[in-house]
């Protein structure tokens, strides 16, 4: 099966990065916030955990990271 934008462009659902949103995420999250997080979902709530490693080899139409795509591994920042 193949989907494209527009096929689901209609749909009344999150983007996958949409909750939390980028607002809750920052230095001062850690393991207990995430602890805290997990123990609110109530017994039988669906949800659909993801996880995201930005270290892609192409950039999806999807994708909402402030990024820039380079031929092969080249470093574009380093942390001082």
């Amino acid at each position: 099966m193949t989907v494209s934008p527009p096929d689901i462009a209609h749909e009344n659902v999150p983007r996958y990065t949409s909750y939390p949103t980028a607002p809750y995420f920052h230095s001062g999250v850690g393991l207990s916030q995430f602890d805290s997080w997990l123990r609110g979902i109530k017994l039988g709530q669906t949800v659909s955990p993801g996880i995201h490693i930005p270290y892609c080899h192409q950039l999806g139409w999807f994708c909402g990271c402030t990024t820039k795509h380079t031929p092969g591994a080249m470093m574009l920042w380093r942390p001082s």
